[in-house]
């Protein structure tokens, strides 16, 4: 087999190698980017999800505690009147009942003291549980850039990997060519260089 053949048969080679890479690598390019469509798909869907879920918990979490802090508060504020009433009623000889009373305003007091500290302390579990809910979706939209960084990185890799192939291709080229000036060298001068 002549230097022609050998060179006709390893460019051949190359030039199939070539094609197989570039077939690979547009499929490559096109998973990619059904991945990336993918994610932002994802991502799109969780934040509407998530929007929609913190109104809709905002407006009930607020309607029933307004609701019950005004319940609370009315009757309440009818209770001393009720109270007063009572001791106007009472004979002055009977102190021991109105003390009783007010023993029993000041517990009441104290009770619904308690209640609102208790709604109060629910509404701020609620707003560190929403506070949650927004560190996880910046983690999530942090994973995604992470992912696309990823992306990028990978597709550098083959880029890269594609230039390497083309060097040793590029070197097998000037070999190839070097041999045959040698074999000519040889057949015009009768010596090996």
């Amino acid at each position: 087999m002549d230097y022609n053949e050998r060179l006709a048969k390893s460019q051949a080679k190359m030039d199939e190698l070539k094609a197989k890479i570039e077939a690979s690598s547009q499929r490559q390019k096109q998973a990619r980017q059904l991945k990336k469509e993918e994610i932002k798909q994802s991502m799109s869907e969780f934040d509407k999800a998530l929007v929609e879920f913190t109104d809709i918990v905002d407006a009930k979490v607020n309607g029933f505690v307004d609701e019950s802090v005004n319940n609370i508060q009315e009757s309440f504020d009818e209770l001393p009147n009720a109270i007063e009433d009572f001791a106007d009623d009472v004979d002055n000889s009977v102190q021991g009942d109105i003390n009783a009373g007010k023993e029993n305003a000041r517990i009441a007091k104290e009770r619904r003291e308690g209640k609102i500290n208790s709604l109060k302390l629910q509404k701020q579990m609620n707003m560190e549980a929403r506070k949650a809910k927004i560190t996880a979706k910046k983690d999530a939209i942090d994973k995604a850039n992470m992912e696309a960084r990823i992306e990028d990185l990978l597709d550098y890799a083959d880029s890269c990997q594609v230039m390497a192939l083309s060097w040793a291709l590029e070197m097998e080229t000037a070999l190839l060519a070097a041999s045959e000036q040698a074999a000519e060298y040889a057949e015009k001068f009768g010596e090996k260089k």
